[in-house]
């Protein structure tokens, strides 16, 4: 065989110069950052379903007459007034761990069946404020007014209108109805035809079928077995053919075996010719809904059916399956044509964009709600919304939802210490699926320093924790001036580092605050504060700011573990490192893949240092294991600058 060369898996014969490109060491991405997730008793919020918000008035829009959401946003995302810090959080999401519930209500249809249901966007007690009104304007359009604690919405005017009409303009058939649901439209038909000197054929132009055949006699007056013969193709398009019989005296329908996809003849013969009765076969048609994207193309469906007449007349397109119920009536000529509407759909999707509510077809509701322009509007208000006791529980099975989630920042709302456990317990899990993330937690407010230290900064002793105790006051987005506790500082604190590049730290940066209150002095006691490894605000010559941002690590005096930014830096790196070489988790180890991922890990860490998230790097060596390679590299993380010595020699010149 002649020699060829092996391209990427692909064997190549024609000689020519073949190149390949590999720029995969400087591919990747700059690593994720600013993303701050805050984790507490958000009962307005799904349990345990992280939410994310990419600026203030998305959150405020959540919910907009919810003020905390607007204190909770205006300090996320503007945090600080410091220059030096650019911008609040990229992200924010929220992760509600106390058990909360939909508000609901059930509006039903003519028959009193449930039709269409209306649930609260809003978790909890808070949607048990809001109420709906329908009122129709007529034996077609509705009005919808929605109302929650002064905020009003209102659809006007809300009808599918007259989509699709249908009816047998032929005149073989003497008998068709037509049924219709969201799962099927129903055709059934039926033709009779006389016996005429023992025998007669039927003319079955207009007959189409899905099903099997109804065959019966009008009278039982004959003296002599009568045949049917049916001819025909099945469900699967075989040809198919029986004849029932009709013994003398028997007129009981009859059904035939077959399954009738199309009917090619029907006969019937007898010897007795004197026999004059009416021989009446029966069948089906149905169409069903889910095999039709449309309810044009079912339309086109029926008028393709020899005989019948269909149409579709809604500049708009609707689902063929959102259709309101039709029921059984007869739709021989075009003045009794079926008229299809999905009136309940279109309420649905008027309402879709309500940013109080959430429309739905309620469980098996087959038609609109009622429209009788007589009845007047229906007002009825939400309930069921609620919530329940929060346990620790609660609090891992939420954490657990976002340990593979893009956040790199936790903020605890929360001061009892048994919950800041629990997320401490959370970041070691959240780092072995990926995501290495810090979190800054705040005490009840008004403790002492000492009680800080004792209580909270001793017990949690975590390099990625970092913990305030001071209370402070801001203007809140209305324009009041408030004083809000220590929790508030955490956000604020957490939000700057999200909006400074990995690294930078906050000392001496500046939050969006008024004044700080608490039980030790700022400037006084900062030493102390730093030495318990506590968060402290203390004020300076224009205003106040962060002493020093260092974590509760206390097992010993490492520079990185005890430095919120230095930390960072480390995280980062190999967060971003990860992130570059888990594209080759499931490829084949050769010869040389060890070589090409120590040239990737390489470049990335070079990159890293242009992007300020290290300082520096060297001695990345990798050791082949088989199925594991073991990367090893020494990395220098940025650090804060915190002290400037000065060193003055005195001598007489």
């Amino acid at each position: 065989m002649p020699s060829s060369l092996n391209l990427n898996g692909l064997r190549v014969f024609r000689p020519a110069v073949y190149a390949e490109i590999d720029a995969s060491a400087l591919g990747g991405q700059s690593p994720s950052t600013g993303n701050v997730c805050i984790v507490g008793e958000f009962p307005s919020f799904k349990p345990s379903e992280a939410l994310t918000f990419t600026s203030a008035r998305s959150l405020v829009a959540y919910d907009a007459s919810d003020a905390e959401l607007a204190l909770i946003g205006s300090i996320a995302f503007n945090p600080s007034g410091d220059e030096r810090i650019p911008a609040g959080s990229a992200s924010l999401t929220i992760l509600n761990v106390q058990p909360s519930t939909q508000a609901s209500v059930v509006f039903v249809d003519e028959d009193g069946d449930n039709a269409l249901e209306i649930t609260s966007r809003v978790y909890g007690a808070r949607g048990n404020r809001a109420t709906v009104a329908i009122a129709p304007i007529n034996s077609d359009q509705v009005n919808v007014t929605i109302e929650r604690d002064g905020i009003s919405e209102v659809f006007e005017g809300i009808e599918s209108g007259d989509l699709a009409s249908a009816y047998y303009a032929g005149s073989l058939l003497d008998l068709v109805t037509l049924e219709a649901n969201r799962t099927r439209a129903l055709i059934n038909w039926s033709q009779g035809e006389v016996m005429n000197a023992g025998a007669v054929a039927f003319d079955v132009s207009d007959m189409s079928s899905t099903g099997a055949l109804d065959v019966e006699l009008s009278t039982n007056a004959h003296a002599n077995t009568v045949s049917v013969a049916i001819v025909g193709l099945d469900l699967a398009g075989a040809s198919v053919s029986e004849t029932l019989s009709f013994v003398a005296g028997d007129n009981a329908s009859q059904t035939t075996a077959h399954s009738y996809s199309v009917i090619s003849s029907i006969s019937a013969t007898s010897d007795d010719v004197a026999y004059a009765g009416e021989v009446e076969v029966s069948g089906e048609i149905t169409l069903t809904c889910a095999d039709y994207l449309t309810l044009r193309e079912m339309m086109s469906a029926i008028n393709a059916l020899s005989g019948f007449s269909a149409s579709y007349d809604s500049a708009q397109s609707y689902p063929a399956i959102e259709i309101d119920e039709i029921g059984s009536s007869s739709i021989v000529g075009v003045g009794n044509g079926a008229v299809f509407r999905a009136d309940l759909y279109a309420i649905i999707q008027a309402l879709a964009p309500s940013k109080l509510i959430v429309a739905s077809r309620a469980s098996g509701a087959t038609k609109s709600v009622t429209q009788s322009a007589g009845n007047g509007a229906q007002t009825l208000r939400l309930s069921g919304g609620g919530e329940g006791a929060t346990s620790l529980t609660n609090w891992s099975d939420a954490l657990e939802t976002i340990e593979s989630s893009d956040i790199q920042i936790i903020v605890g709302w929360s001061s009892n210490i048994d919950h800041m456990n629990k997320i401490k317990s959370h970041l070691p899990l959240s780092a072995r699926a990926g995501r290495e993330r810090n979190a800054w937690l705040g005490t009840p407010a008004n403790q002492s320093l000492s009680v800080v230290d004792a209580s909270y900064a001793k017990l949690l002793n975590d390099r990625n924790i970092a913990i305030v105790g001071q209370s402070v006051e801001v203007i809140k987005p209305s324009g009041v001036r408030a004083t809000l506790e220590p929790r508030y500082l955490a956000l604020m604190l957490a939000s700057m580092q999200a909006g400074s590049l990995v690294g930078e730290p906050l000392t001496r940066k500046r939050p969006n605050v008024l004044d700080v209150s608490g039980q030790w002095d700022g400037n006084r006691d900062a030493s102390d504060a730093i030495r318990a490894g506590v968060v402290s605000l203390s004020y300076g010559p224009l205003g106040w700011r962060v002493e020093r941002a260092v974590t509760t690590y206390r097992t010993d005096d490492n520079p990185i573990f005890s430095e919120v930014s230095a930390n960072e830096s480390i995280n980062a790196s190999v967060r971003d490192l990860r992130a570059g070489l888990d594209r080759f988790v499931g490829s084949a180890n050769r010869n040389f893949t060890a070589n090409r991922i120590k040239s990737i890990a390489t470049a990335l860490l070079n990159r890293q240092i242009q992007d300020g998230v290290i300082k520096n790097f060297r001695d990345i060596v990798l050791a082949d294991e088989g199925d594991a390679l073991v990367i090893s590299y020494t990395v220098s993380a940025v650090e804060p600058l915190n002290f400037i010595r000065i060193s003055a020699t005195v001598q007489r010149f």
